[in-house]
């Protein structure tokens, strides 16, 4: 594995960075949705329901 890793660095370095930037945030905003954190930010942003004030 470490020398598989070696060797894709070399690999990477011929990719442009602006299609392994593009690809990662890709990637990041693809897997929102699944992300626990995210989920629960966006229940900051929800009504609360079923509250009652005495």
């Amino acid at each position: 594995m470490i020398g598989v890793a070696i060797l894709g660095t070399s690999v990477i370095k011929m990719i442009h960075a602006s299609v392994l930037w593009g690809y990662f945030a890709y990637m990041a905003i693809d897997n929102l949705p699944r992300n626990q954190f995210w989920e629960m930010i966006l229940l900051l942003f929800k009504p609360q329901t079923g509250i009652t004030n005495k």
